[in-house]
């Protein structure tokens, strides 16, 4: 959460994946967002631009990954 408001977003929510097996950090956007997406993995330096669903109102879905650097 931290990391992506110091980049300036702003976070609506946070919560755990039913899953806990991701290799690399999952970036998801619609399609019209992916160059958003690319942005943002481009920011943190790690994950993957994916194109998927997100929640209504939300552009951007952070999947956080084994990729992801230790705080």
């Amino acid at each position: 959460r931290q990391t992506l408001e110091g980049l300036g977003y702003r976070v609506v929510a946070t919560s755990n994946s039913a899953r806990a097996d991701y290799q690399a950090t999952l970036v998801l956007g619609r399609p019209t967002l992916m160059g958003a997406a690319g942005d943002l993995v481009e920011q943190l330096g790690y994950g993957q631009p994916t194109e998927g669903r997100t929640p209504e109102g939300v552009d951007l879905v952070v999947i956080v990954g084994a990729d992801a650097p230790l705080p």
